[in-house]
């Protein structure tokens, strides 16, 4: 009898540990938007609110009692989390003038989503502002910039509506990698903020992902773009520079010691041609009654794909993304590797040129890639789906000198995206001429690398 009742009470126990732990209830947590039952969140620990207030998972706002949210009208369990949204995709919020005077809708790239929340970074170059007014030491919190990202450009781009859907973040300004001496100042409460130097290696890893289109209103303002027909911008980063009356900016034309495009540098804090790049944190859940609608003559620049690579209906299936070299080996500079994101390179098809043997066997690809202009690059075979036996074997055609030339092309035309420049003279071997262009190969001391590219055939003597 005794052993019935111990039993007994041990699963009424249980049943009650059980139904603490599994209400039934559905609720959002304020701090992450996590979807949870239990009386914590399953993400990052958040006490469960009072059954009295709750907050709006759509529009952020506190202290609710009733079933609707006052401010927006979403239900006390309407739901939340990343939907439909990834990585990688572009969503519309907010306007800004872009094309000329008159606001258009801002396009944004999801960099990173956390729960209900994403950081944003705009597609574009939307203005050009100074980092700070005076030549005198400063970080991030003292900045000029920062002041005007979240006071005018804040109240310019976003309607009240629209400010409710975007999250006001600690900003953890941490010390430049590349000057770790050089004070980054403390950290901020911000709405609207410029990527940190940790933050651009996680996010734009290649020197290509850094390379952003000044907008048509931004190059009115001041804003810098390189005349070679991308329109890329130098833009600055939040991070301090070499030392506090600097600030890192990037670069977008490849420099005389050979850097590339794309190349995170440093900046006098008061240089007026360097161009800003704005970030924000934005509730998922509230982008989709706050998404500016596209509308008649959207701005975008001219040649361009939006950033999203063309696939180019050539005669070769991609078997996976491509890593690309400039010439049939590891011992060639890297233009970049591409189709990787959301695997765009199982729906990719690319133009295969010829052949080499050098260890292994490498192919020469052709194709489109948006923004970034046409590449044509040496990836190994086994990125590609092609019959070896039907590709030429690619040899050089001659030897001779190039000239120092900044028209380099991974490619034969201006179609194609730039390559590091060429700062003086060099012995060549020539590979080919098309277009009013050669291929040229040329030894690089500096980083003990080989690099080969297209100039003006004028160039080659």
């Amino acid at each position: 009898m005794k052993k019935i009742i111990l039993f007994i009470l041990s699963l009424i126990l249980i049943l009650n540990v059980s139904a603490a732990f599994c209400d039934g209830d559905q609720w959002y947590c304020p701090n992450c938007g996590r979807s949870n039952t239990g009386n914590y969140c399953v993400k990052c620990g958040t006490e469960r609110p009072s059954d009295g207030e709750w907050t709006c998972a759509n529009c952020g706002h506190t202290g609710n009692t009733e079933n609707y949210c006052p401010n927006c009208g979403a239900g006390r369990n309407s739901g939340s989390g990343a939907g439909n949204y990834s990585v990688n995709s572009v969503v519309k919020f907010g306007s800004y003038p872009q094309k000329g005077s008159s606001k258009e809708p801002i396009q944004w790239k999801i960099l990173d989503i956390q729960g209900n929340e994403a950081l944003l970074m705009s597609v574009y170059a939307l203005d050009c502002v100074p980092y700070n007014l005076s030549a005198t030491a400063v970080t991030w919190e003292t900045s000029y910039v920062r002041q005007w990202l979240n006071d005018s450009f804040y109240n310019t781009a976003f309607s009240s509506a629209e400010k409710n859907v975007i999250v006001k973040k600690t900003i953890r300004n941490t010390a430049n990698p590349y000057y770790p001496n050089t004070n980054p100042g403390p950290d901020t409460q911000d709405n609207v903020f410029l990527l940190s130097v940790d933050e651009a290696l996680r996010y734009l890893p290649r020197d290509a992902d850094r390379l952003i289109v000044t907008t048509e209103y931004a190059f009115s303002r001041g804003g810098y773009r390189n005349n070679n027909g991308n329109d890329y911008a130098w833009w600055w980063m939040r991070s301090p520079g070499k030392d506090a009356k600097q600030a890192v900016r990037v670069r977008a034309d490849a420099t005389y010691d050979g850097k590339p495009a794309g190349y995170i540098g440093t900046n006098d804090v008061t240089d007026t041609e360097d161009v800003v790049i704005p970030c924000i944190w934005v509730r998922l859940s509230g982008l989709n009654g706050t998404a500016a609608s596209p509308s008649a003559g959207q701005w975008v620049p001219s040649g361009s794909s939006q950033g999203q690579p063309a696939s180019y209906p050539g005669s070769a299936q991609l078997k996976s993304a491509v890593a690309t070299r400039s010439g049939p080996g590891t011992n060639y500079d890297e233009p970049g590797t591409f189709f990787y994101k959301n695997d765009v390179w199982k729906t990719t098809r690319v133009k295969v040129l010829g052949k080499k043997y050098n260890g292994v066997w490498w192919v020469l690809v052709d194709f489109d890639y948006g923004s970034l202009g046409w590449i044509r690059a040496w990836t190994g075979l086994k990125r590609v789906d092609v019959d070896l036996n039907s590709l030429p074997e690619i040899n050089p055609t001659g030897y001779g000198t190039v000239s120092a030339t900044q028209e380099t092309r991974y490619g034969p035309g201006a179609k194609y995206a730039k390559a590091p420049g060429i700062y003086e003279s060099k012995s060549v071997t020539i590979y080919g001429r098309e277009n009013g262009y050669a291929e040229v190969e040329y030894y690089n001391a500096h980083d003990d690398m080989n690099y080969r590219c297209w100039v003006p055939e004028g160039c080659v003597y």
